[in-house]
């Protein structure tokens, strides 16, 4: 039987490279996110409130079990703490990057199997303050709080299964090259290369880097997983 991934964020350009090398490598998808997904799955629907969102991807993965559950879902957006706009970016940046993490970490809670991989998206920008950027950086250190907290209650997961926070730089996207027009490309770590990586960790190919923030340093168009934080754990 094929294995099966839940991927939230589907659309987004991470994950269409996610579901790219995971439907290459045989694996069935099921996705989530608030616009049609391209996998068969589930449309979100951005006005429902957290629980009904969360009620929703429940019900709609009834029955269904899966051998990994990523959330690559997110967004960027800027601003001071004296920016009248402050509270309106930072509601944003917590309904697409926190609350979809909520959602998938409760699902595979529930849904994942034995042994299975379980991805958040964080940033590597969190990892330290972030005043030109507050909403996004407050929602992505709640993401790393987040996958910290169920890496300290194992029994609230599936047995044996790995929790790992990825947490890019700069991924090189159509969405980024086209707000930063003259920026080094060759510094941006491309979107196939993490989910080659996300691949080599759902099969077991490559070790799982358990409780710990990934992320990589790319030069010259080359990329090298590194760790973030002190021995990079959560």
């Amino acid at each position: 039987m094929a294995k099966r991934l839940l991927l939230f964020g589907v659309n987004g350009a991470l994950g269409r490279s996610v579901a790219q090398s995971f439907t290459a490598a045989g694996w069935g998808i099921f996705g989530v996110d608030v616009t049609g997904p391209i996998h068969a799955g589930y449309t979100l629907q951005p006005s429902a409130d957290l629980d009904q969102q969360l009620k929703s991807v429940l019900e709609a993965t009834t029955a269904q079990s899966f051998d990994a559950v990523i959330n690559v879902a997110g967004g960027w957006a800027g601003g001071h703490i004296s920016d009248d706009s402050i509270a309106k970016a930072t509601d944003l940046m917590i309904r697409q990057s926190l609350h979809s993490s909520i959602i998938s970490g409760h699902v595979a809670s529930k849904r994942a199997k034995e042994g299975s991989l379980i991805v958040f998206t964080g940033a590597a920008a969190a990892v330290q303050p972030t005043p030109g950027m507050v909403g996004y950086g407050v929602a992505k250190a709640a993401v790393h709080h987040l996958a910290a907290s169920m890496v300290a209650d194992s029994q609230s997961l599936p047995k044996n299964a790995s929790v790992v926070v990825i947490a890019p730089k700069t991924l090189d996207t159509p969405g980024n090259r086209q707000g930063m027009p003259g920026a080094d490309f060759g510094s941006w770590t491309p979107t196939a290369h993490v989910a080659e990586d996300l691949l080599k960790w759902a099969t077991k190919t490559a070790a799982i880097p358990h409780g710990r923030i990934v992320s990589w340093d790319t030069k010259a168009g080359v990329s090298t997983r590194i760790e973030l934080k002190e021995g990079g754990k959560l």
